[in-house]
């Protein structure tokens, strides 16, 4: 069983490589916009979507924050895990790569995003999806982080 103490998460941390620390920071940081939209007088998407906002009942009554939420906790649950060096880290990382693209046009569509401006995410998060897909399985240093055959 992999160690999950907070030192050992630090040294794993510190152990991983450059891209993967970025990969894995990010996935705890998917929390804080769902986390904003739950306090009170905060306007869902803080950080705003092409500078459109709805209201925080608005965001939670739509799919699109049961969506994000989902997605944020896939995201955050991947870190840990690859924090933690378990193998299941870099595939709960791409499911959730995989269901962003799922969740783009639905918050597109509850915040009114234009088609055109939510395609180009798509695409973006398509091509992030394969590039961090082939990184998580085939770099030789993120092989050597978990411990799997170079």
């Amino acid at each position: 069983m992999n160690d999950i103490s907070l030192a050992a998460l630090q040294r794993n941390l510190i152990a991983m490589p450059t891209l993967l620390k970025l990969i894995t920071l990010t996935g705890l940081g998917a929390l804080i916009p769902v986390t904003t939209t739950l306090l009170p007088n905060f306007q869902a998407g803080i950080f705003g979507l092409f500078d459109l906002h709805i209201s925080a009942s608005e965001w939670w009554s739509s799919t699109g924050g049961k969506m994000v939420s989902v997605t944020a906790a896939l995201f955050c649950a991947s870190a840990v895990m690859l924090l933690g060096r378990s193998r299941y880290g870099r595939l709960f990382y791409i499911a959730a790569s995989l269901l962003m693209c799922f969740s783009i046009p639905v918050v597109a569509s509850v915040v009114g995003v234009r088609m055109i401006e939510w395609r180009l995410l798509l695409a973006v998060n398509l091509v992030w999806t394969v590039v961090s897909a082939l990184y998580l399985h085939y770099n030789s240093e993120v092989k050597q982080y978990f411990g799997t055959a170079v």
